[in-house]
């Protein structure tokens, strides 16, 4: 999940290459939620490649409420359009990624 975080492509392209899960979360969100919330398309689409799916929420943590909470990734990328006045293209091109994926 760190490798995600942090944009680390290398780390993330040899374990998906060694079969992680691409689903799996940690702290209530999978690895595709964070590359979606820190803009990162290539890693979004590496993700998606690898068979991240579109479909789940991040968990509600009603100790710790986020804006995110219940959000599908493609629900993140929108909102992070709107939040910024659709002025990141990066954030474009991952819900565009993501839509297509969901079909």
């Amino acid at each position: 999940m760190e490798a995600c975080i942090n944009n680390h492509q290398k780390a993330c392209a040899e374990l998906l290459r060694r079969g992680a899960d691409t689903n799996i979360k940690a702290g209530g969100k999978t690895a595709l939620h964070h590359a979606v919330i820190h803009g990162y398309p290539n890693l979004v689409e590496m993700l998606l490649r690898h068979g991240a799916r579109t479909d789940i929420r991040v968990d509600v943590d009603e100790s710790d409420f986020t804006d995110h909470d219940g959000c599908t990734a493609l629900q993140i990328a929108e909102a992070e359009l709107g939040q910024r006045g659709g002025g990141k293209p990066r954030f474009s091109e991952i819900a565009n990624m993501l839509r297509q994926y969901s079909r």
